[in-house]
């Protein structure tokens, strides 16, 4: 079996391409070329700066793709992918939730995507990283997904995707390719976001 065949058949299992009906060759040569991008940075130093978040030896020893790293990470990613002729945008969702040092505000989660106004494909290095625990049953990011599915109508896309970060497949590699998954997502960021700062405030 030819091996791109294979992705197809693997990412299906997945939930991240439909069962049924052909997956354009460029989109499955992106998604190929981000899995192997992804393995291949993984272990790669990603300090990150000073800051109220996180103490300054748990910042200065992070590495691709660990917690926290969303930003730098997904750049990672994105200038590894440019090497091979694959362009997507960092996006973020969350603007200004955190205030990290002398950067200033930044968002709750960054990742990438196709199309910053319409994305039909999704890579997210940190998803797992980020939310996996927190995925589960029970879990704080399980219950947003939920409810963003209900409030969007996507009950599936939204139990796909909490299956998906929690099992922590592709190497930990957040791939999603369906619309339904991507919005169910990014609003389940969003409100995730607003109760972050929600916290903050409180805790002032």
């Amino acid at each position: 079996m030819r091996p791109v065949r294979i992705l197809v058949l693997w990412l299906a299992l997945l939930g991240s391409v439909p069962a049924q009906g052909k997956v354009p060759a460029p989109r499955i040569r992106t998604i190929r070329t981000a899995i192997l991008a992804h393995r291949a940075l993984s272990g790669t130093r990603t300090p990150l700066p000073s800051s109220s978040v996180l103490t300054d030896k748990v910042a200065a020893g992070k590495t691709y793709g660990d917690s926290w790293t969303c930003r730098s990470s997904t750049t990672l990613l994105l200038d590894r992918l440019a090497r091979s002729n694959v362009q997507l945008r960092m996006v973020s969702d969350g603007k200004n939730t955190f205030r990290w040092g002398k950067e200033g505000s930044v968002s709750y989660h960054y990742f990438a995507v196709d199309n910053p106004k319409r994305p039909s494909l999704l890579v997210d290095p940190t998803a797992s990283s980020n939310f996996g625990a927190y995925c589960q049953p029970g879990g704080m990011m399980h219950g947003l997904l939920a409810e963003a599915g209900q409030r969007l109508g996507q009950p599936r896309a939204a139990a796909r995707v909490a299956h998906r970060i929690a099992r922590g497949s592709a190497g930990g590699l957040l791939v999603l390719t369906q619309p339904a998954d991507i919005a169910v997502y990014r609003e389940a960021l969003t409100q995730a976001a607003r109760r972050a700062t929600q916290s903050a405030r409180t805790a002032q």
